[in-house]
C-alpha cells in the first residue's frame, strides 16, 4: 500500500497540548459566511507547492479524511492535478468548495 500523503488533522495549541476529540472536530466544520450567502468550510487543503503529479492524489485523501475546501489557483500550476483529484474522489463537485 503505498503511504498516505496526508492523515487526518490533530489540533495542537499554542501551549503545546493537542486534542482530536469533540471540541477539535466541532471547528472542524465551521464555516466562513460571505455577505451573499455562500458558505465556505474553515478548514481547507492548500495545494500550494505540490506538485502536478502529486497533487491529485493529495485531494482525493483530503476529501477522504473529511476536507471540502480545496485552495488552488492558477499560478500553482497544478490545476490539471487537482481537477483530476476533485473528479476521482467520489465526492459530487458540487459539495467541494
Amino acid at each position: 500500500m503505498p503511504k498516505r500523503l496526508l492523515e487526518r488533522p490533530v489540533h495542537h495549541s499554542p501551549h503545546g497540548a493537542s486534542c482530536s476529540g469533540q471540541a477539535f472536530l466541532d471547528t472542524w466544520f465551521l464555516q466562513f459566511s460571505y455577505s451573499n450567502g455562500v458558505e465556505i468550510p474553515k478548514q481547507g487543503l492548500s495545494t500550494w507547492f505540490i506538485s502536478d503529479d502529486a497533487v491529485a492524489q493529495a485531494v482525493k485523501e483530503a476529501v477522504e479524511i473529511g476536507y471540502r475546501h480545496v485552495n488552488t489557483a492558477q499560478a500553482y500550476e497544478n490545476e490539471c492535478g487537482v481537477g483530476e483529484g476533485i473528479r476521482d474522489c467520489g465526492v459530487a463537485r458540487q459539495n467541494i468548495k
